[in-house]
């Protein structure tokens, strides 16, 4: 399937167990919610071992929390599914990611209602209708950027890195892939290459070369006209 609808889900119907009893966990793939007291989901992760995960948890050490889970087997949707869990229940602990976002671990683009899987026709085809999207990429979102359509059907990233407008380019919509986004990633921190003005010498140079070679046309076209029999001609 090229194009995923979320299922509708409710975190607090779901399998689950108290944070402490972390010996019970499942150790198979899945997406999870951690609930405090109060049935607030105060967290939401995804992983492919959720005993695993547990254990280097930030939140393990919290009191009166239980985890809950479903289980996830497609793995090249677990990430963006994860993304579209954490900005509908927006959950205090986690970071929000705005619509239309793309990352640098799954080939799918989140929107409001779906997942896109990049490399497509269907992908192709929403670059096509739409403006922009995020990507993000690097610790932290430290490589993130902002994708962005301009004159017509050309992509551009587009990254604000200490006060100064960072802009490259992607490539056509047909050329926006995921391995030509994270290579853009790895280069837009970088500055732009300055533009060198002409050397004056060098252009001096050149202008001197290019009134010789017009001299010399002149003089064969005024050999020609000789031998021709026919009056000079200067005019060039």
């Amino acid at each position: 399937m090229q194009v995923f609808e979320y299922p509708e889900i409710n975190p607090l119907s779901l399998n689950s167990l108290p944070s402490e009893e972390i010996s019970k966990f499942p150790a198979f793939q899945v997406v999870y919610f951690v609930i405090d007291q109060s049935n607030n989901i105060i967290y939401i992760g995804a992983t492919s071992n959720l005993y695993a995960r547990w254990y280097g948890h930030k939140l393990r050490k919290a009191s009166n929390l239980r985890v809950a889970w479903l289980e996830w087997k497609d793995t090249k949707s677990l990430l963006s599914f994860e993304t579209y869990l954490i900005n509908r229940f927006k959950p205090p602990f986690n970071r929000i990611y705005p619509n239309n976002t793309a990352n640098e671990f799954s080939k799918f683009l989140t929107t409001e209602n779906e997942a896109i899987e990049l490399d497509t026709s269907d992908f192709c085809n929403w670059l096509k209708n739409n403006e922009s999207f995020k990507f993000v990429s690097g610790i932290g979102g430290t490589h993130s950027y902002r994708a962005r359509k301009e004159k017509g059907n050309y992509w551009y990233a587009i990254k604000k890195v200490n006060g100064k407008i960072h802009k490259q380019f992607i490539g056509k919509s047909e050329q926006v892939t995921h391995s030509r986004l994270l290579e853009v990633a790895q280069t837009i921190l970088q500055p732009p290459k300055p533009r060198h003005k002409a050397d004056p010498e060098v252009a001096m140079h050149s202008s001197g070369d290019l009134a010789e070679i017009w001299e010399a046309i002149r003089q064969l076209r005024e050999e020609i006209n000789q031998l021709s029999g026919k009056q000079p001609v200067y005019k060039l």
